[in-house]
């Protein structure tokens, strides 16, 4: 073999090895890419597998891959979800409504055109549990094949958070709108910082504050229609004055914007007074107020129902006391009254003495009528009720009460024909017709018109809420309207008030009112005035209306003609010595026989003792040890037809009802007249 030969063949030997090298590298390389891409295959098979979303691989509208966050999201096994469709884990229908089979259709056509699809949808699990999620759907292209790919999250937990949200929102928006309560939120251009003093921060907050959202309900107390017909200034949140607002404001400041409680007034767009209390709470962050939020209640009506409730109490009150002081003052009159009668009796005509005897007899008279002015109004007055129209009363009263206010004021008559019947003290409605005529005569000193009214009148709920003490029913309304010089509202809260009077101290007592007063309210009956300054006045009475006929009255029969003098025995008993031997005296000079007894107990071993007849009982009702009532009852066993009189300073539930004498029991007043008594046991007696 040539040199030439060899050369040759090591030639071929050299690039036989340079080929095998480079074949060695490719493979090298060959194998290092498939590493590489086993690696890249490992790792997105994990990212695919453990992906915190539901990952699903579709071919046309078939599963032919799943991770595992897709077996735990339908809660089933990977050979459980391959080969179905979306509509297998799908409910018929969308919570919009939509049929899901439609929706699916569209959304893989979209998504196979290139078009990347993002919508909410409803899935549910293998057990039919449905479950909010989001979806991404778009198009692969591998190996020269198409695929869709989905992406599942399960977002349940984030739409029944929003829903709770919402839901809250809703009742949010429901309490703001509808509730009774005012409310209201302030707002400002900027948020107000609260590192300067407490001052300068209030004086800003009524600078810069406006309404930035309101409820109805303080809408309605203003009586507007828009947040915008309200400004802070009109409606007094902080006080009815700059002054009281700064103070209230740096009150709240103090308290770290926490809630203040205030109570002020205020006037609504029509110009009513209105009481508001307010309570607030202010809103900081990062040391800057951004807003305070505001309710309000409307104590209008308390306000009104409070004071008229307090002065129902001090009505009471006083009536208490006026009654308790008109039974004293009785028994002193009865005992004053009484020996003045007597010593008028005994002196001479001529004698110098009587006329100072008939002074005092004329003060004691006076002193009665006004301890039983108090009685009226203390409702501690004995009335003798019947049944009657009170037309009648009227008609019959207007020659006298022209008479007393003068022929510079004009009387009306607006009488109802068809008028129901009232029970009542004729004597007593007499009495108020006659102080509202005095009363509407004083407050027309010029002269004006006088308005007498009666009609049938039904108080009904709504009626009955609005004015303090009335009672729902059926009543008879007569009213009394002048065309005076009316009220204001401080006097008007007065004027049933006992010696309460804006007339000369000298010409009136101020009792006329509260006569009136005390008559209606023992009558079961409700009185209303309406007045304002210069508009006149008008006074309304409602007596309850009853469906009788109309009683007589027998006692009229009675003249004053008759002798009063008589020879029977009578008991007396009152623990009042004074009063006692007063009455005792002045029987015993019209021929009776007089028996006396301190209390019950007494008078009873009067009786047991006594061996002769007794005629009649006249007793007092409020006694120690034992009281007339419970005397009486112990004493009708014993003496069965004896004749009782009951006589009292004022009425007692032990002998009366309501304020109203049984038709069996026989009652004098104190302080009473002794010929008026002597000519009542008469008439008992011969009845």
């Amino acid at each position: 073999m040539t040199s030439n030969q060899i050369k040759n063949m090591q030639k071929e030997i050299d690039s036989l090895k340079e080929k095998i090298a480079y074949y060695e590298k490719i493979l090298e390389d060959t194998r290092k890419q498939q590493t590489i891409c086993q690696n890249n295959q490992d790792k997105f098979r994990s990212i695919f597998d453990n992906a915190n979303d539901a990952i699903f691989l579709m071919k046309t509208d078939k599963f032919v891959d799943c991770n595992r966050k897709a077996e735990e999201l339908f809660k089933c096994s990977k050979d459980e979800i391959l080969n179905k469709t979306p509509m297998d884990f799908s409910p018929s229908f969308q919570p919009d409504g939509y049929e899901s089979s439609k929706v699916i259709i569209e959304n893989i056509g979209a998504a196979l055109r290139g078009d990347e699809q993002r919508f909410s949808w409803q899935h549910k699990t293998k057990a039919g549990t449905l479950i909010d999620c989001e979806v991404g759907l778009n198009r692969l292209e591998m190996q020269g094949e198409t695929y869709l790919q989905a992406i599942i999250r399960d977002i349940s937990k984030r739409v029944e958070a929003e829903r709770a949200l919402h839901e809250k929102n809703l009742q949010y928006e429901s309490l703001f709108r509808n509730s009774l309560v005012g409310i209201w939120r302030m707002e400002f251009e900027t948020p107000i910082s609260i590192d300067a003093s407490a001052l300068q921060v209030a004086e800003e907050i009524l600078e810069k504050g406006y309404f930035g959202e309101c409820n109805d309900a303080l809408l309605q107390m203003y009586g507007v229609t828009s947040k915008d017909e309200l400004s802070i200034s009109d409606i007094n949140i902080f006080g009815t004055s700059k002054e009281e607002a700064l103070e209230y404001l740096e009150m709240f400041i103090y308290k770290n914007f926490s809630t203040v409680l205030l109570d002020t007034t205020g006037v609504d767009k029509q110009g009513n007074e209105k009481s508001f209390r307010f309570s607030y709470v202010g809103y900081v962050k990062d040391k800057y107020l951004h807003w305070v939020w505001g309710i309000q209640l409307d104590l209008t009506e308390q306000k009104m129902l409070e004071k008229q409730f307090l002065q129902s109490q001090k009505m009471e009150a006083i009536g208490m006391l006026a009654g308790g002081i008109a039974h004293d003052f009785n028994n002193l009159l009865t005992v004053i009254n009484g020996y003045s009668e007597l010593m008028a009796g005994r002196v001479e005509v001529d004698s110098p003495l009587l006329k100072h005897i008939l002074a005092i007899q004329k003060a004691g008279h006076k002193a009665a009528n006004l301890t039983g002015q108090l009685l009226a109004f203390s409702r501690k007055q004995v009335l003798q009720p019947k049944i009657v129209i009170l037309n009648e009363i009227i008609e019959k009263m207007m020659k006298m009460i022209q008479r007393l206010i003068g022929e510079g004021i004009e009387v009306t008559l607006k009488l109802s024909d068809k008028l129901g019947r009232i029970k009542v003290d004729p004597v007593k409605v007499e009495q108020i017709l006659m102080n509202l005529a005095v009363n509407a005569r004083d407050a027309m000193p010029d002269g004006g018109s006088l308005v007498f009214e009666t009609q049938n009148f039904t108080i009904d709920k709504e009626f009955a809420e609005s004015h303090n003490g009335a009672k729902t029913g059926q009543y008879v309304m007569f009213s009394v309207t002048d065309t005076g010089m009316g009220m204001n509202d401080e006097v008007q809260s007065r004027i049933f008030e006992p010696f309460y009077s804006t007339k000369d101290k000298a010409l009136n007592t101020g009792l006329g009112l509260s006569t009136v007063y005390g008559i209606v309210k023992q009558s079961n009956g409700y009185i209303d005035v309406i007045s304002s300054p210069k508009e006149g006045t008008s006074f309304r009475i409602f007596l309850p209306r009853v469906e009788h006929t109309i009683s007589i009255d027998e006692d009229e029969i009675f003249g004053s003609s008759i002798d009063i003098k008589g020879t029977e025995t009578i008991l007396l008993v009152e623990d009042a010595e004074n009063v006692r031997e007063v009455i005792a005296e002045s029987l015993i000079n019209y021929g009776y026989t007089i028996l006396e007894a301190a209390d019950g107990e007494e008078a009873l071993r009067k009786v047991m003792f006594h061996k002769g007849t007794i005629d009649l009982v006249l007793t007092d009702v409020v006694m120690p040890k034992m009281d007339g009532h419970i005397f009486v009852k112990r004493l009708k066993p014993i003496i069965p037809d004896i004749k009782i009189v009951f006589m009292s300073g004022y009425t007692e539930d032990t002998i009366l009802k309501k304020g109203e004498l049984s038709q069996d029991i026989e009652f004098v007043q104190k302080p009473f007249n002794l010929v008026d008594l002597a000519r009542r046991i008469r008439k008992i007696l011969d009845n």
